[in-house]
């Protein structure tokens, strides 16, 4: 193109247009990658935080349940029937000495009766 083709080219734009390419700020190409790497690095954490404190607590939730199991064992008490979460529950009450969950009366009232 010759200088009279690109003068006449731009003189027939309108100005709204040249406001809009004026305003406009490219971005280098080497800035999106950066980004998305961060982005992607920054999910990679969050999910790896995620998996190790649902292990953390499923193991938690393990141990506990052993723990109440082996002390019904030990007492002589009967988990037959009970829940997980109502054997920890029970395991709780018992050692905490509250006995205020109806199960725990439950449980300790079951151990006298198959001890007649």
């Amino acid at each position: 193109m010759n200088k009279e083709t690109v003068s006449a080219a731009i003189t027939g734009i309108d100005n709204k247009y040249i406001d809009e390419a004026a305003m406009y700020t490219p971005t280098t190409a080497s800035q999106k990658p950066r980004q998305i790497k961060w982005i992607a690095l920054a999910a990679s954490l969050v999910f790896i935080m995620f998996i190790g404190i649902a292990t953390s607590a499923f193991i938690t939730e393990n141990r506990t349940y052993n723990k109440a199991i082996a002390y019904f064992e030990t007492t002589g008490l009967s988990a037959e029937g009970l829940s997980r979460s109502e054997v920890k529950t029970v395991y709780r009450d018992i050692t905490l000495g509250s006995f205020s969950n109806i199960k725990t009366s439950e449980v300790i009232w079951q151990s006298f009766e198959n001890n007649k």
